[in-house]
């Protein structure tokens, strides 16, 4: 793989030397410049800048880094790295690769830079074409189920309902041992009552989670801050 042709874009110049040692620590990955202003960054692109990855601040003076994300949809790959967490919401919406929260850590910078890699290579989630066993209705049966085709689990006491596109299932267990036994990259909990696929994610609304089967999850009040991140890391 050729390297990656990376930029910088953030209005503190001070965060430059954060990414710069992180990028360096990478040899699929090459920095080919910085800026602290937008305009100025728009106008290299319009005249002809070609980069592969823009690690993009959210909030910067006159142009917002929404807006910048927004015009470079299909022209570069964008990872947030913001200090703010609120700006998730609308990071889902402009499809990035992720958001990565200030002060940014080297293993989850790493974890971002792998993602992009996979994207560029076209590496499709294997994790989802595992089969999972789950008791069946009678005392010893089993029912395999391909955790890609899993769009959520209900929880209501000890009884999980899980919900397919056309079919659920009810068994006995908690979302605690199957947060552990599925993969926590694709299987978040948004509830204390429930469990989601990511991957069957269509949009965020407010407080509530539209699945593409038409469902809508609730997002509980204590894991709201936590939740958007990681539905916007997991989403590529």
């Amino acid at each position: 793989m050729t390297q990656l042709k990376c930029f910088i874009l953030d209005d503190f110049p001070s965060q430059f030397k954060v990414l710069e040692i992180m990028i360096k620590n990478h040899e699929d990955l090459q920095l080919i410049g910085t800026s602290s202003s937008p305009a100025d960054f728009l106008k290299e692109v319009d005249n002809g800048l070609h980069i592969d990855l823009l690690f993009l601040d959210i909030e910067m003076p006159g142009i917002s880094g929404l807006d910048v994300a927004d015009l470079m949809k299909g022209k570069t790959i964008v990872i947030f790295t913001t200090g703010y967490r609120e700006y998730a919401f609308e990071a889902f919406s402009l499809n990035v690769a992720d958001y990565l929260l200030k002060p940014i850590r080297q293993e989850r910078f790493n974890e971002a830079v792998e993602k992009v890699k996979k994207l560029i290579c076209g590496d499709q989630v294997s994790v989802l074409k595992q089969i999972i066993t789950i008791p069946g209705k009678h005392k010893g049966s089993f029912i395999k189920i391909k955790l890609g085709d899993i769009f959520y689990i209900k929880s209501d006491g000890n009884y999980m309902t899980l919900v397919l596109n056309n079919k659920n299932y009810i068994f006995i267990s908690s979302l605690e041992k199957l947060l552990e036994q599925f993969s926590s990259k694709h299987f978040i909990r948004v509830h204390r009552s429930y469990l989601i696929n990511t991957n069957k994610v269509s949009s965020i609304q407010g407080n509530l989670i539209y699945m593409e089967n038409g469902n809508k999850i609730p997002i509980g009040r204590t894991y709201r801050l936590s939740v958007l991140p990681k539905i916007i890391s997991s989403f590529h």
